[in-house]
């Protein structure tokens, strides 16, 4: 129950982050996205991939009740020692750095952070630990696209 009651504001918080999202979806099924770079963006994704170690690929997904979203996430290694940056691709695709030490990845704080395993998975935990169990639990899940 104690869990519940750390996990309930990060949920409202997905919750709250991903309910602009709704209804954004104009995808058509055989149209690829052109992605429109956000204001908060670092740098532009032509040269993110063109000059970066590519890591992965991820689809975020969030499913409860009438609301259903879908995000991507990717992770590119700088070149330098303890950066790493994070693309969000949602209704715009925002590139931000990240800290980096070893597979281990987090944005502003170390409270959450995410952890790329052996198999390529991307792995959330906060500062209590693995919360992937209890995200699920919520109706959130992250896949391996790439």
């Amino acid at each position: 129950m104690n869990r519940i009651k750390y996990i309930l504001p990060i949920i409202i918080g997905v919750l709250m982050f991903s309910g602009f999202l709704i209804g954004c979806s104009s995808d058509s099924g055989n149209e690829k996205k052109e992605w429109v770079l956000n204001e908060e963006s670092v740098m532009d994704y032509d040269s993110l991939t063109s000059n970066y170690e590519f890591l992965g690929e991820w689809k975020y997904h969030f499913n409860s009740g009438d609301i259903d979203i879908t995000t991507y996430m990717e992770f590119y290694n700088s070149g330098k020692e303890n950066t790493c940056y994070h693309v969000w691709k949602e209704n715009t695709m925002t590139i931000k750095e990240y800290k980096r030490d070893g597979n281990k990845y987090w944005g502003g704080s170390k409270d959450e952070y995410y952890v790329i395993d052996e198999n390529g998975e991307l792995i959330c935990y906060d500062e209590k630990g693995l919360i992937m169990d209890d995200l699920e639990t919520f109706g959130v899940y992250i896949t391996k696209i790439r």
